[in-house]
């Protein structure tokens, strides 16, 4: 009887042991990254966990941040991943980690205000709002200073805005955090004074022709002259002296206050045109030399009607006269000196000649 009683005892011993040896291979870790940011993930159970069990995971991201993703990975092989499904996962045969990962939900503007360096006075500034992206809300920002005081509600329309010196930026917000875009200033300038635009007068030097604005405008004003309504590369200047001479065409100069970074010029006005054409031949005066009193004569091969306009060395005009088709005899009486003769008529034919008074 002793011996049937110690055989099962024996017996019970083993099943133990072996029961033991099963739980030991059916049994294993899970662990939660300890260096998750931007949120929380929450796994049950934790620990030592049976193989086969379900694992439930949970994920709550801080504010303005969405979860990304989760992953279940092997402990001792990161490459090897147990697949989630839903909320959770079945435990494998080996220990695990597992991480989730989550990003910013900030809204976001995609690229710059550009607005131009000014407008001009009576207009109004049209632009366009930026493309917005996880924004609820969204709207442009004006303010008098560096605080943005004044805002406009964005319904789909352009801006239109034509204060002067006033800063202006893009907002968008998802309704907890607000976003802004680059910070613009809007510059309204004037147009400048068309009487100051004066005419373009003839002169020359070294033998060759050159034109200019005259009288000399503000020292702030800015040119750009044209031929034949195209820009003159480099004529910038308050005169136009090639070094080849004028050629033949109709000249006009821009004057403007301002220029925007690519040096365009703008809110300025345009000069009356002033044509170049082959005709020096066409008009002459003599005798050239003359004297303080005597008649001169101006012969005008144009078929029609020019106007003889005198000007000084300064630029000021000091005789004009309407001369007729053939020759003209004119009594002028001007002071001893040299003078410019500037001969034009209805087609645009010009000329300019030299007259010495002894």
């Amino acid at each position: 009887m002793k011996k049937i009683f110690a055989f099962v005892l024996l017996l019970l011993g083993s099943i133990a042991v072996m029961a033991q040896s099963n739980d030991t291979l059916y049994w294993h870790f899970v662990e939660v990254d300890p260096d998750i940011v931007h949120g929380t993930l929450n796994v049950r159970p934790t620990g030592e966990v049976q193989t086969g069990t379900r694992v439930r995971v949970s994920a709550v991201p801080d504010p303005n941040y969405v979860l990304e993703s989760i992953t279940v990975y092997n402990i001792q092989v990161p490459e090897e991943t147990v697949e989630l499904v839903d909320d959770h996962f079945v435990m494998p045969d080996f220990d695990v980690i597992v991480t989730a990962s989550f990003v910013d939900d900030l809204p976001v503007i995609v690229g710059d205000i550009v607005a131009p360096a000014a407008i001009c006075a009576g207009e109004s500034l049209s632009l366009t709002p930026p493309h917005v992206q996880n924004a609820s809300e969204q709207g442009w920002l004006l303010c008098s200073d560096t605080f943005f005081q004044m805002a406009i509600p964005y319904t789909g329309q352009p801006l239109e805005v034509s204060y002067d010196g006033w800063k202006l930026c893009y907002w968008a917000s998802n309704g907890s955090s607000r976003v802004l875009s680059n910070i613009v200033t809007i510059r309204v300038t004037s147009f400048i004074n068309p009487s100051d635009l004066n005419t373009i007068v003839a002169k020359k030097h070294n033998g060759k022709d050159y034109i200019l604005i005259y009288p000399n405008p503000k020292d702030t004003y800015r040119y750009q002259w044209y031929k034949d309504g195209q820009k003159i590369a480099g004529a910038n200047g308050q005169y136009y002296y090639p070094k080849e001479g004028l050629a033949d065409g109709e000249y006009q100069v821009y004057l403007s206050f301002n220029a925007d970074a690519q040096g365009q010029l703008f809110c300025g006005a345009f000069s009356a045109v002033y044509a170049v054409r082959n005709s020096k031949e066409m008009f002459s005066i003599y005798p050239n030399p003359s004297s303080i009193s005597e008649v001169v004569t101006v012969n005008n091969e144009s078929e029609q009607e020019a106007m003889l306009s005198i000007f000084g060395l300064e630029g000021k005009l000091l005789y004009s006269q309407q001369v007729g088709s053939g020759m003209n005899e004119l009594s002028i009486r001007l002071p001893q000196g040299l003078y410019f003769c500037h001969f034009s008529d209805a087609s645009g034919n010009h000329t300019v000649q030299k007259l010495v008074v002894q």
